[in-house]
């Protein structure tokens, strides 16, 4: 499963974030399989939330421009 890495960085703290995306046709099953793998954690701390990327920036609201495509994105909590 084809998935990629972004990464952020965190408001206050300025810590490292690693965020995976996904396409938005992914059964979050897999997503929380293949993010416990990744994060080497338990499925409980992973959380999931629907995205947008344009170009190659990813975000969490809909940034309404031509050409976003909707994804899934899986995180470590």
């Amino acid at each position: 499963m084809n998935y990629e890495i972004y990464e952020g960085r965190t408001g206050k703290q300025n810590r490292k974030k690693t965020y995976l995306v996904f396409n938005f046709k992914v059964h979050f099953e897999d997503v929380f399989k293949i993010a416990a793998k990744h994060f080497k954690c338990s499925s409980s701390h992973i959380t999931f939330a629907p995205g947008w990327t344009f170009r190659s920036d990813l975000y969490f609201e809909n940034p309404q421009k031509k050409g976003t495509k909707q994804v899934w994105v899986a995180y470590w909590i």
